[in-house]
């Protein structure tokens, strides 16, 4: 039977389903299948006469792309998919992959590029949006999305204004993904007043949420943050132990972001273990990576990593550590795990 011929509630109802199973394939990053989901979307709500099916692809395509670290076509696709809700008067929310999404992914692209007043300009947008829609949950994801700006720029009194309210909220809805982002950005709020147990019973809930719910992306964002805050507590080869997983599991599912960021966790590490050498190619490969994905080191981390470049560079001398940073570019990362997973062994 043709698509044309099929009863309108039966092919709503399919539309539905696609869209839903397109949705959970993209949260997954299988996203080949979900551009697969969305396309037949797409031609069925054609069929029924519907609008902006080719939004969700653009979305699931702009996903995708960030997870590679490809953020100029990230940007790209998303100012489009924002344009097209815009000049269509969509009114979906974040839930609903309308305007709301589009503004919420774009927000956080640009923070994750370091542009810091559009990103919470566009964060604004989003809770003003969603508080127009009546849509709380969407207004409370834009809230916790001002947290995490506040968070990288190294602001723990802006971290907490807005990412405590969100952990109540969500808390409420048990909404578990956002509850381990919640307590992530609070965690590392903690570790920067120097409230280590804090920091380190909050970021033990977050691991755990992330792990039950098998979300391999969110743990290896949760488990930076764990490292670090092994190191200020002076757990040195458990900091290398979580970074290690951190960085494997950010090469396998991304996003690419936080291959450098686990890099540069560990790099402090390993100059704790005196394997200055590791350390800097570590952090040359950490630098390639951001300037390759347009993408700089976050506010709050620039002191930690502008120290161990100063510190390995003290080390080794400056003629040497050249030499060492710039052959280290031309180290497969694959390498460098198995340079990594060596100075473990060496640790235990």
């Amino acid at each position: 039977e043709r698509a044309s011929d099929e009863d309108p509630d039966a092919m709503s109802a399919r539309v539905r389903a696609l869209h839903g199973a397109a949705w959970l394939a993209s949260d997954q990053h299988d996203f080949e299948q979900a551009r697969l989901l969305f396309q037949q979307s797409a031609d069925l709500r054609h069929a029924l006469g519907w609008d902006e099916g080719e939004t969700n692809l653009l979305l699931n395509a702009a996903r995708q792309a960030r997870a590679e670290g490809r953020y100029g076509r990230v940007l790209t696709l998303l100012e489009d998919a924002l344009s097209r809700h815009r000049a269509s008067g969509n009114r979906g929310s974040s839930g609903n992959a309308g305007t709301g999404l589009a503004l919420y992914e774009l927000a956080l692209a640009l923070r994750e590029q370091g542009n810091f007043v559009r990103a919470a300009e566009l964060y604004q947008e989003s809770l003003e949006f969603h508080r127009a829609i009546g849509d709380g949950e969407g207004a409370m994801s834009a809230v916790l999305g001002l947290g995490d700006v506040a968070r990288d720029q190294g602001d723990p009194v802006g971290n907490r204004k807005y990412s405590e309210p969100s952990l109540t909220f969500y808390r409420g809805l048990g909404v578990q993904w956002a509850i381990g982002f919640a307590l992530n950005n609070i965690a590392q709020a903690a570790c920067m007043e120097g409230d280590y147990t804090q920091a380190r019973t909050l970021i033990d809930d977050s691991e755990a949420l992330f792990r039950g719910l098998k979300n391999d992306g969110g743990l290896a964002e949760v488990l930076v943050t764990k490292g670090r805050i092994q190191q200020e507590q002076g757990q040195t080869e458990a900091a290398y132990k979580t970074l290690t997983e951190a960085l494997q599991l950010a090469q396998q599912v991304g996003p690419r972001l936080l291959v450098a960021a686990a890099l540069e966790g560990l790099s402090a590490v390993t100059i704790q273990l005196e394997q200055i050498t590791l350390a800097v190619q570590l952090l040359s490969a950490a630098s390639a990576l951001r300037e390759e994905m347009g993408a700089p080191v976050r506010p709050v981390d620039r002191p930690f990593v502008d120290q161990a470049v100063s510190t390995a560079q003290s080390t080794l001398g400056h003629e040497k550590f050249t030499v060492v940073w710039l052959k280290a570019r031309e180290v497969p990362l694959e390498q460098l795990l198995g340079f990594i997973r060596g100075v473990r062994m060496l640790g235990a």
